[in-house]
């Protein structure tokens, strides 16, 4: 009790659990912690338009910058 005063936040929502997280958790008695899963995202490309940076351009094509971004 005499580091951190009971009912405050030790660990606001988003915080990454890295070792240094998990040990003050420990060192005011949590056992547990709720966590939600991190969002997984797959984007794809399609188009005969696209051209990689790097690759000369044809008539019509753009190039590729959002496969970087």
């Amino acid at each position: 009790g005499a580091d951190i005063r009971q009912g405050a936040v030790i660990l606001p929502a988003g915080t990454r659990l890295t070792p240094q997280a998990l040990g003050l958790a420990a060192s005011v008695g949590c056992a547990q912690l709720p966590v939600a899963r991190r969002i997984r995202v797959a984007v794809f490309f399609t188009g005969d338009e696209l051209t990689m940076p790097g690759e000369p351009l044809k008539p019509g094509a753009i190039y590729n910058s959002n496969r970087f971004t």
